[in-house]
């Protein structure tokens, strides 16, 4: 196992046996395909001809990014701070290195220019 440090299996074969039973059981309670209203929404369709990221070569459709940047300006002063960065992409490595990756202009702040790109709004 990927995640364990010594493998039991072999000491404790019952166990292994009984709990593969369940989860093969369990895997054929589940649908064939998925329910499709459980699925994401975000994005729609397909994405049309010519658009291409706007941001520091990121692959994050602007619109996609102009959502982010409205959840994570916590005070809704069209500029995001590096705690308010931090506190969107809880837990991510490198963040206070993305984030001055968009500073443009070394400023410490973040306008929703820097972040989605002059095109979204």
């Amino acid at each position: 196992m990927l995640a364990e440090a010594t493998d039991f299996s072999k000491d404790h074969p019952d166990i292994v046996a009984r709990l593969s039973k369940l989860a093969i059981e369990w895997k054929a309670t589940l649908p064939i395909a998925p329910n499709p209203e459980c699925l994401s929404k975000q994005i729609t369709g397909e994405k049309p001809k010519g658009l291409k990221p706007k941001v520091n070569g990121s692959n994050v459709w602007p619109e996609v990014r102009a959502k982010a940047f409205e959840r994570w300006d916590a005070n809704n002063d069209d500029i995001m701070t590096l705690d308010e960065y931090q506190a969107g992409l809880n837990g991510q490595d490198n963040l206070e290195t993305r984030f001055k990756n968009f500073d443009k202009n070394s400023d410490g702040k973040r306008t929703r220019d820097e972040f989605v790109g002059s095109s979204t709004k």
